[in-house]
């Protein structure tokens, strides 16, 4: 809400770690919008993750990472 209010844009990459249950089990900022803010949003968002697309068969029952961007216009 915050950068929001403030009119803050940007984008983020998020490193996210996906459990063989097709979860999100860890995520890490990778490239940094420049602010905080959304860096910090980012990152909980994908951690927040829930119903997921099933991974595809080559991905299924191991983990793995994804670069996820995430971009915050207004």
């Amino acid at each position: 809400r915050e950068a929001l209010r403030r009119g803050i844009e940007g984008k983020v990459l998020v490193e996210a770690d996906i459990g063989r249950d097709g979860q999100v089990k860890d995520a890490r900022l990778l490239e940094s919008s420049g602010s905080p803010l959304l860096d910090q949003a980012a990152v909980r968002k994908v951690l927040a993750a829930r119903d997921l697309p099933v991974p595809p068969p080559g991905l299924r029952d191991r983990d793995f990472r994804i670069g996820v961007p995430i971009i915050f216009r207004i």
